[in-house]
């Protein structure tokens, strides 16, 4: 027999398996050139598509539509609650359904106070 064979088989002795946990992948990994070099680059400069003043006339008939259409809003009495909270009227259409009429500038409070 050969002296390999006739002792026991160390940790040393046994062949070393590769290991493909997440820190061996981070090891072997390479930046993606994709990443770093845009594959489009863009000769056209950007430009707005409306004026300020054009998007005011829009921002004024969206609130226009708010306050004298509404928004229906069906099974959702939280929902309707918390509108009634802040300030909107109210009109039932059935038992489940509301129609919900903003004040003019009422719909754009709520992006006034969010944190930025």
């Amino acid at each position: 027999m050969t002296p390999l064979l006739d002792r026991a088989a160390t940790p040393a002795d046994k062949p070393m398996l590769k290991r493909w946990g997440r820190a061996s992948r981070s090891a072997r990994a390479q930046p993606n050139m994709h990443l770093e070099t845009p594959c489009i680059i863009r000769n056209i400069p950007t430009y707005d598509l409306l004026s300020k003043a054009r998007l005011d006339k829009i921002e004024q008939a969206a609130g226009t539509i708010l306050a004298e259409i509404g928004i229906e809003f069906r099974e959702g009495p939280g929902t309707v609650e918390l509108f009634y909270n802040a300030g909107c009227q109210i009109a039932s259409v059935s038992g489940s359904s509301w129609n919900i009429k903003f004040e003019p500038g009422c719909a754009l409070r709520p992006t006034h106070t969010v944190a930025a």
